[in-house]
């Protein structure tokens, strides 16, 4: 059957949403396969999460100018999935998430080079410069994580020191490795001429090193104020905080 001009209208509005998350969140991209953003990192300033705030908000207006009962299947499905997205998104941003991201071991910023070096390919010299432009970016990066980490201790939004610690202890241990023996160097060594290693080695090296450094430092300035308790539970809002991460996990109250 022939797809309907709201079918048409409904895949219009997911594409769009879906190169936009992609812009927002280019690590995404890359784990699906998409390079088009493969040599940026997520920008986590203020500016970024007003930007965030603006595509999900947009796109959620957007949906509710949808008359979905009109569609098909497909593109019902697929409209609710980008709702879901959108709005744990706005709920991510109004109970600023961001703030405990900035400190986890799970998926902090001190996994972030493993993650990369599992995920890019830079095989080319095309791949090998974007990997090389996005090692370049984590600089600038550490130090919007560094700074959202402060904000949040500022405000009494801190993590567990249970999890304070595990990051100090996986930073600690990357900056004890060579670059050139980090997991960071995995793109160019199992694929890549010399001149690409040499680049990427020499970027680990004189930028994101010393990034982490600094990185380190906040983590220690952090600690004395992480929480003792686990659960987020204790915190100001913490129920609503809870409510919001089971919506984000399974889309249900």
């Amino acid at each position: 059957m022939a797809d309907t001009e709201a079918d048409q209208q409904a895949r219009v509005l997911a594409d769009r949403f879906w190169d936009q998350l992609l812009e927002l969140e280019p690590i995404i991209g890359t784990q699906v396969g998409d390079e088009r953003f493969d040599d940026r990192l997520p920008d986590r300033s203020a500016t970024g999460l007003a930007a965030r705030k603006e595509v999900f908000q947009d796109t959620l207006t957007q949906l509710d100018g949808l008359e979905r009962d009109a569609l098909g299947v497909e593109a019902r499905t697929t409209l609710d999935v980008a709702e879901a997205i959108a709005r744990q998104g706005m709920d991510a941003i109004a109970f600023r998430m961001d703030h405990f991201e900035a400190v986890s071991h799970l998926f902090g910023p001190g996994q972030l080079l493993a993650e990369l070096g599992s995920l890019q390919r830079a095989d080319t010299p095309e791949r090998a410069q974007r990997y090389a432009a996005r090692l370049a970016a984590i600089p600038m990066y550490l130090k919007q994580v560094g700074a959202t980490a402060l904000e949040g201790a500022a405000t009494g939004m801190t993590a567990p020191g249970l999890v304070v610690d595990r990051a100090i202890g996986q930073v600690q241990r990357l900056l004890a490795t060579a670059p050139e023996e980090s997991p960071g160097m995995a793109p160019v060594l199992t694929a890549g001429d010399d001149a690409a290693r040499d680049a990427v080695a020499t970027v680990l090296k004189e930028k994101v090193w010393p990034a982490y450094q600094q990185y380190l430092a906040v983590l220690l300035e952090y600690r004395p104020q992480a929480r003792d308790s686990v659960g987020v539970g204790s915190l100001p809002g913490g129920e609503d905080i809870y409510a919001s991460q089971i919506r984000a996990h399974t889309t249900l109250p």
